[in-house]
């Protein structure tokens, strides 16, 4: 189930006002809070892409100036993390088909509307949980690339202050954080002592140097 945190921002492609309310209407009386933004052109969905940030885009395939496939296609190029679902009045098999094909998660026919928020559930759910993996995964690729970085400074580094401050350095630069404190017993004294520190955050890193 949907937890929302703050409304469902919905970009709908659509010509018609009548028909884009009775969607929202639709997705209000099952629970979904939204703010929505209507777009009937090409250049006012780029715009629309870059300012107004949707969650979602609900797209109409015929329009009098566009259409859906050309819609989806531009929502492709710009923002391909942003779900994409067909409400069309008609929709043939084959068309839906081409439709999924090009990369629209899901189409709804206006005639059965009941489907759309169930639809736009599962879509914004599946682009969170994808967000989600991307970002575990593009944490892991750094993680991985800092050790790399750290084990090559290792080989070619024999001074022991100089390669903390090296994999400080690295775990900064390259693993992402915001701070790094290297820490060692420093001569006879048996208190761990930050020796090598760096980033971004200078605050942090002196919190973390008086830990």
């Amino acid at each position: 189930m949907l937890r929302q945190q703050a409304p469902i921002r919905i970009l709908m492609v659509e010509d018609s006002p009548t028909d884009a309310q009775l969607e929202l209407d639709t997705l209000r009386r099952s629970g979904i809070e939204h703010v929505a933004q209507r777009v009937e052109t090409e250049a006012q969905l780029r715009a629309a892409l870059a300012s107004f940030e949707p969650s979602i885009i609900l797209s109409d395939f015929s329009l009098p100036n566009f259409d859906g496939l050309s819609a989806l296609k531009v929502a492709r190029e710009l923002a391909p993390h942003i779900p994409f679902i067909f409400v069309s009045g008609r929709m043939g098999e084959e068309r839906a088909i081409d439709a999924l094909h090009s990369g629209a998660v899901d189409y709804v026919l206006k005639g059965n509307l009941p489907r759309l928020p169930p639809a736009v559930r599962r879509a914004v759910e599946e682009a969170a949980v994808r967000r989600r993996h991307e970002a575990q995964i593009a944490r892991l690729d750094r993680v991985l690339r800092m050790l790399s970085g750290v084990n090559g400074a290792a080989v070619r580094i024999r001074d022991r202050i100089e390669l903390l401050r090296e994999s400080c350095r690295v775990a900064v630069s390259i693993g992402g954080y915001a701070a790094v404190v290297a820490a060692l017993k420093v001569g006879g004294n048996p208190v761990i002592q930050p020796v090598v520190w760096q980033g971004a955050d200078d605050a942090l890193a002196q919190a973390l140097r008086e830990v």
